[in-house]
């Protein structure tokens, strides 16, 4: 069954960044997943098997990026404008990258 996409929104965070909020929440989540070795094998099963759909969609004009190296509150900010910005037809079919 086809679906009609709208666009996709990809919350852009660096690695490092990834990794110590992982670390963090390791100290206090009971994971046993929350390790610096684990962690590196899901960055790379991330680049391996997710990238490639994230770079399709943003090859497709269908991306929309947000930084999700802002605070929460700024995070949600920018989803709220992604959402309010497709609903009336102000990004359809561009990359956009949100920092707020």
């Amino acid at each position: 069954q086809k679906v009609d996409l709208k666009c996709c929104i990809f919350f852009d965070c660096s690695e490092a960044v990834m990794e110590a909020r992982l670390l963090e929440r390791g100290k206090t989540s009971g994971r046993a997943d929350d390790n610096l070795d684990s962690i590196r094998k899901r960055f790379a099963t991330y680049t391996q098997e997710s990238l490639p759909v994230v770079e399709k969609f943003s090859s497709e004009g269908l991306m929309r990026r947000i930084s999700a190296e802002q605070s929460l509150d700024e995070v949600w900010s920018c989803v709220q404008e992604v959402m309010r910005n497709e609903r009336d037809g102000l990004l359809l079919n561009q990359a956009v990258v949100l920092i707020k």
